[in-house]
């Protein structure tokens, strides 16, 4: 029996099952390969988050290379909308004197994808993301900590997105 149980193993190591995980293996929806990014639509008054939103969404594409990303919307299958919906920055904590001492900064993004020659909607969702970052004395450093705060919600949402997008 052991000769049959070592070709059966043997067997199932290389012949794949096909499974993988969540956003690792997946396709995109409707079967597209090449999509296009829009300028990312801010509706927020909150300036240069859909800057650093598209930076961060086009590099985690390009890294995870799992997602084809072209420049050129007459080149694409589908395009890729997203609208900023909300940004907003929220006092989480206070200290002794009853004065802030931490901030959560959180951010809403719609997001859809449209297949070019029928307009059809293949994929929709909306995403959010926040991050806590401490009250500083120091203007500059307070100014600093919520654009590493913004920074860190832009690559999370960067992430998700892929994660969805491939999850279907």
């Amino acid at each position: 029996m052991r000769p049959f149980a070592l070709v059966f193993v043997t067997l199932l190591l290389f012949s794949g099952c096909g499974y993988h995980f969540a956003g690792q293996g997946g396709h995109l929806p409707g079967g597209v390969s090449k999509i296009y990014v829009a300028p990312i639509n801010n509706l927020t008054s909150e300036p240069y988050l859909e800057t650093k939103l598209i930076s961060r969404v086009t590099d985690e594409f390009a890294r995870s290379g799992q997602i084809a990303e072209v420049f050129n919307s007459a080149a694409a299958e589908a395009i890729l909308t997203l609208t900023i919906r909300t940004y907003s920055r929220q006092a989480i904590s206070y200290d002794s004197q009853d004065d802030i001492a931490e901030y959560d900064s959180a951010m809403t993004v719609d997001a859809r994808l449209i297949r070019v020659k029928s307009n059809q909607e293949l994929w929709q969702q909306r995403i959010s993301w926040k991050s806590s970052y401490s009250v500083s004395s120091d203007k500059a450093a307070q100014d600093s900590a919520e654009a590493k705060a913004i920074a860190e919600i832009c690559q999370r949402l960067a992430e998700e997105l892929r994660f969805r997008l491939l999850s279907n």
